[in-house]
């Protein structure tokens, strides 16, 4: 376990992202520091972020953990890669129109869809506009491909993935990256369920798993 997350106030994840000493950013730091100790030093370069289900906090995980790299001074690019759900642009405020899925399809290049976060080091590529086929989209070496060229360009790059248990998307975006973090809700998801998602992530490599929504006194983790 990396660590866990409170659960947010209602006024978002940004609000909380953009202030450095609340429980969120602090959490944040703690998941930072055991990613880099359960990595012999080193953090991987690139990483797949992605939950057992839907709404379990992947996407406000993968931001956040862009955010805390970027404030300690990496260069890092975070890419929406949840096609059929995504939400990044949201997160941030931006528009929608282009971005992962149209690089994928060929209508356009990975220059023309790095935005600028409005965080300082933090750079952004939405999904783009839903296509009829993301999971095709997905299939092959296309997002592995970009992953290593932005590698050249930024110190971290984070993928923001699908839920596991729903579709096949979550394990060809996690295969994409150099490591993989598990995303688990602390309320009302059982033991068996995060087994059978960790099953289909059996060809990546998984860092860890962080605890979404926790409240320390209430946590629920049904067995």
């Amino acid at each position: 376990m990396l660590g866990a997350t409170p659960k947010l106030r209602p006024e978002g994840p940004r609000e909380a992202l953009s202030d450095p000493r609340s429980g969120f950013s602090e959490a944040l730091l703690v998941i930072e520091a055991n990613l880099t100790l359960s990595t012999d030093g080193s953090c991987s370069r690139s990483l797949a972020v992605v939950s057992a289900r839907p709404g379990e906090g992947a996407s406000t995980t993968a931001a956040a953990l862009a955010r805390t790299l970027a404030r300690a001074g990496q260069k890092v690019i975070l890419i929406d890669a949840n096609l059929r759900s995504p939400s990044v642009h949201s997160t941030f405020r931006l528009p929608n129109a282009a971005g992962l899925g149209d690089v994928l399809a060929g209508r356009t290049d990975i220059e023309t869809v790095v935005r600028d976060s409005g965080f300082e080091g933090l750079s952004v590529v939405t999904a783009g506009a839903q296509a009829s086929n993301p999971g095709d989209l997905l299939i092959g070496t296309g997002l592995a491909r970009l992953v290593k060229t932005l590698q050249g360009r930024f110190d971290r790059v984070i993928l923001d993935g699908p839920s596991i248990m729903d579709l096949a998307d979550a394990p060809l975006v996690a295969s994409a990256a150099d490591g993989v973090i598990c995303v688990v809700g602390a309320k009302g998801t059982s033991a068996g369920k995060v087994r059978a998602a960790v099953g289909r992530l059996q060809e990546t490599e998984i860092l860890g798993g962080v605890l979404t929504f926790h409240e320390a006194r209430r946590a629920l983790f049904r067995p």
